[in-house]
């Protein structure tokens, strides 16, 4: 059995009881309640919190920080990993509709906060410092045009893609969103083309 929680819902729960007793009613070990925080960044009580607790110590709770970019505000626990699309279709038609997000903050303090973490993004005049990804990208083109100089009938589909002016300007401005990204947040994993 599944169960779908906001974030600030599953934070409210994981400083509610100790692990222990909350993931057996999840259906989840308390490593896995563990891992589903961290992977929604949300803090869990340190180690002998619920001893300290119950002694009637005092103990405080660590805030929720603010959501990531690109993070969801929606977390699954007890998921069934094969569960196949009909089954898993005619499981979500039969829930309620859900109410819309809510957000902390609004998008003018949204875009200040990406502001100030990202600073300024330029898009690099050479490529002497390129993303992994651009520099394959590089070396594909690279490639092409050197079966295209050997190729007695060259094929215009196997030009190089990046020798046009403006298509290095795109793919410098790629470069720089993609060093910037590698910095602060979500890494990009695949380019195929543009």
């Amino acid at each position: 059995m599944s169960h779908r929680f906001t974030r600030e819902e599953f934070y409210e729960l994981i400083w509610s009881e100790p692990a222990s007793k909350l993931g057996p009613r999840l259906g989840i070990s308390g490593v896995g309640l563990a891992k589903a925080c961290r992977r929604a960044d949300i803090p869990v009580p340190e180690r002998g919190y619920w001893a300290r607790f119950q002694t009637g110590k005092l103990v405080s709770k660590r805030p929720l920080p603010v959501r990531g970019f690109g993070m969801s505000d929606t977390i699954t626990i007890g998921e069934d990993p094969y569960e196949t699309y009909e089954v898993m279709a005619a499981r979500l038609l039969a829930e309620p509709i859900p109410s819309g997000p809510t957000f902390s903050e609004g998008l003018p303090q949204v875009a200040e906060r990406v502001r100030q973490m990202m600073g300024r993004v330029a898009a690099p005049r050479t490529f002497d410092r390129s993303h992994p990804l651009v520099a394959r990208l590089l070396d594909e083109d690279d490639r092409r045009r050197e079966r295209q100089a050997k190729a007695s009938f060259p094929f215009a589909w196997d030009a190089p893609l990046f020798d046009s002016p403006m298509e290095r300007r795109r793919l410098r401005i790629v470069n720089g969103l993609f060093l910037a990204l590698q910095r602060y947040g979500p890494a990009p994993e695949k380019v195929d083309h543009f």
